[in-house]
């Protein structure tokens, strides 16, 4: 399990910090705070709610980030 969870976190975490988007837009997008958008790009798992607003904002899968299915 944990090794499931650290591949979701990494996949995130590389979505996140490979998109054109700053970590203050996606801030605004999200209406995450920011400093918990730096978390999440340093490997902290999101909540579900979460998650989805991110997937929503950074144009990604859930399906993806979870590893159900290949990019």
């Amino acid at each position: 399990m944990m090794e499931y969870e650290q591949e979701v976190k990494s996949r995130l975490a590389e979505a996140i910090n490979s998109s054109a988007m700053s970590l203050a837009e996606l801030s605004r997008r999200t209406e995450i705070p920011y400093t918990t958008i730096q978390e999440y790009a340093r490997g902290v798992m999101p909540t579900a709610a979460r998650l989805g607003l991110l997937c929503r904002a950074l144009g990604v899968s859930a399906d993806v980030l979870l590893g159900l299915r290949e990019s």
